[in-house]
């Protein structure tokens, strides 16, 4: 595993950031390893789906194999975080959040640019006014001393999306947060660069900086920051921004739909909708069928089949998520539920399958029946993909802008957390698959109808082909 020896040689030189560090010892870090692969057989639907059993062994043996005498939390962390990503389920993972958040506490620095990656190169985005001699569209050769080819592999090992197209997306969105998560503190840099505008090779050294957060892909229109707004963007378009199906209960968004959906149905005017689903977080997929019964005249579903892999530990965690305290003794009201009624009803250990029903539509007089667009983009995740899937499926409108950050099916569902025993790190394990209305499971994300250029607002585009002067392609 050379890239993992790499990353060794590259702990012995960080420097410590986060104040009293906790050492780990390398029997407890292997111990840990051993325990978090029983973990993920444990909780997940099928962890073998991509990679093999004997792949997952090679790889953990390897690892644990090339393991130092003792590393820092953090540094395993690392570890444990590329060993998740190697299993390739977006939502099998760990967090960095709370060693992010020491770390800037203490005055951590981070790569002073913005970079994308794409078509395996890695070229300037943005940079620092202080980078005077680094220009947008600058090719990186090299980071201290590691190549960009060494580089782009390794970030990629630390990027938990299921496609290397995605992965390259969350890279180019933060690459800062990226190089930190696979190499940590940095102070200096020192780069090998192709100039965009001579094809000259040069040498560059640059000084950290405080972290920058990435500005998001959003539209100058787009409503302020909340989980649902409805607004009129002239006499005849409705634009409803829906950033995530989490936030609120169910009757929230239930109530905002209604609403919305009063007034543009009063409004004779309103011929077009937009929904902006642009960096829409996931969340319950229930929410977006209750959006859809607004949006078409024929029975749907957001998924055609959910499986869901059971244990004991599976139950009592999806009662405590989804059935009343009240009501958790009363074992006849399990059978209501399709959900719960498959899950009860299979032996742990095995796969509860629900085959979903589809929900009629909403009466002629709530529904809006006008033009429907769709604006997605790379960070339409989760929920947010499941509704793009459902929305295509049943031809409820045309999807404007970027491929989704996630697939169309997939694993979903974490809610069943692991600790490991000596680190205590903590890791959620996909407890279901998902599989969108059409039945296919193919390794792909939902794509628009009409493709919309990085940097180029889809919203725009919307408004170009609404008034004519765009085309669907």
């Amino acid at each position: 595993m050379k890239i993992f020896l790499q990353i060794l040689v590259l702990f012995s030189v960080q420097i410590p950031v986060f104040g009293q560090q906790v050492w780990l010892q390398k029997a407890q870090m292997q111990h840990d390893l051993k325990y978090l692969k029983k973990a993920v057989a444990h909780g997940h639907v099928n962890p073998y789906y991509f990679r093999s059993e004997s792949a997952i062994d090679q790889y953990l043996d390897s690892v644990q194999t090339q393991l130092p005498d003792s590393l820092t939390e953090f540094q395993f962390w690392q570890i444990v975080n590329k060993t998740l990503v190697f299993y390739n389920d977006a939502h099998t993972r760990t967090f960095s959040h709370a060693y992010l958040k020491k770390y800037k506490a203490s005055g951590g620095t981070f790569f002073p640019a913005q970079v994308t990656l794409a078509n395996n190169q890695l070229r300037i985005q943005s940079t620092a006014p202080t980078n005077a001699n680094l220009e947008v569209n600058d090719q990186i050769l090299a980071i201290n001393g590691q190549t960009d080819q060494q580089i782009i592999q390794e970030l990629r090992a630390h990027a938990s999306k299921e496609l290397t197209s995605l992965d390259d997306q969350m890279i180019s969105k933060n690459f800062p947060y990226y190089w930190w998560l696979a190499y940590g503190e940095c102070a200096r840099f020192r780069l090998k660069i192709r100039k965009a505008n001579t094809q000259k090779i040069e040498l560059l050294e640059l000084k950290s900086l405080p972290y920058r957060s990435p500005q998001k892909n959003q539209s100058r229109r787009a409503p302020a920051n909340e989980s649902f707004t409805y607004n009129g963007l002239n006499d005849s378009i409705g634009l409803i921004k829906i950033r995530d199906f989490y936030q609120h209960g169910r009757k929230y968004y239930r109530q905002k739909y209604e609403e919305a959906f009063a007034q543009i149905t009063q409004n004779t005017n309103i011929k077009y909708l937009v929904l902006d689903f642009r960096g829409h977080d996931g969340g319950d997929a229930r929410y977006g069928e209750d959006l859809g019964r607004y949006l078409t005249d024929q029975p749907f579903r957001a998924a055609s089949v959910t499986q869901w892999k059971v244990s004991k530990a599976f139950k009592k965690r999806f009662a405590s998520m989804y059935i009343p305290g009240a009501l958790r003794w009363c074992r006849p009201l399990y059978m209501v539920n399709k959900h719960t009624r498959q899950i009860w009803r299979t032996k742990n250990g095995k796969l509860a399958t629900v085959n979903h029903q589809k929900l009629k539509p909403h009466k002629v007089r709530k529904r809006f029946r006008g033009k429907v667009f769709l604006l997605t983009d790379h960070q339409t995740f989760s929920a947010g993909s499941i509704f793009a899937a459902m929305f295509q499926d049943y031809q409820m409108g045309t999807i404007v802008g970027q491929p989704t950050g996630s697939l169309s099916s997939f694993y979903a569902d974490p809610m069943m957390w692991y600790g490991l025993p000596h680190s205590k790190i903590r890791f959620q394990v996909s407890a279901s698959f998902i599989v969108r209305p059409n039945g296919s499971q193919k390794l792909e994300t939902v794509q628009p109808d009409v493709w919309v250029p990085q940097g180029k607002d889809a919203l725009e585009v919307v408004l170009e082909l609404i008034n004519g002067k765009g085309k669907l392609e």
